[in-house]
């Protein structure tokens, strides 16, 4: 039997997936420990001793969610470029419509007076960092194939992919139909392709 105040065992990919949806639907600052207790049935205690306390948590939550990004973003490695995208930014689009609008981790982090603390806006900005050097080498293969125009340089193509991306979610929860995300996710898409391609 575990004696009161013992550290409990549970799986921390499950407890992070868990604070990941809080913070997601409900944002750092409208989500408690005892939010992610009652999601988890992890005791505080096991999720102090695990995370440190609400911003490690959050923190921790933020790192998976950006693994999750990159992980997207590689399994387009065999793809054509654009089609690639454009199908990887509307699952997006469309997660987020049927997560009733949440709009994208990032972006409403971005958007809380959180972001005010010096450690979180750090993250958030290594989380788009990371996320445009992976976008960039993705449009980087297409300039080299002739799908992707060379008019700008992929880093720049990276980062207006992004703010598209972060756009269309903003959108979405805002209530935007899908089909007008699509068409915005079409023109953009349409603006860096190639001539003839």
């Amino acid at each position: 039997m575990t004696r009161p105040g013992r550290p409990r065992e549970f799986d921390e990919a499950e407890v992070l997936d868990a604070a990941l949806r809080l913070f997601w639907e409900r944002g750092y600052e409208r989500t408690g420990i005892a939010d992610v207790v009652a999601a988890t049935g992890v005791l505080r205690g096991s999720l102090y001793a695990a995370f440190g306390d609400k911003r490690g948590l959050f923190l921790a939550a933020l790192g998976r969610y950006r693994r999750h990004w990159l992980e997207s973003l590689a399994g387009l490695a065999g793809e054509r470029v654009l089609p690639g995208l454009r199908a990887m930014l509307l699952d997006l689009a469309g997660a987020s419509a049927a997560g009733g609008g949440r709009g994208c981790l990032v972006g409403n982090t971005i958007g809380e007076a959180f972001l005010g603390e010096a450690e979180v806006r750090v993250a958030v900005q290594a989380t788009l960092d990371e996320v445009a050097a992976a976008l960039a080498a993705v449009l980087g293969r297409g300039q080299e194939t002739g799908e992707v125009s060379r008019a700008q340089p992929a880093a720049a193509q990276a980062w207006l992919v992004l703010a598209v991306l972060e756009g269309m979610l903003l959108l979405g929860r805002a209530g935007r139909p899908g089909a007008d995300l699509a068409a915005m996710v079409d023109a953009a898409l349409a603006g860096l392709r190639a001539p003839g391609a």
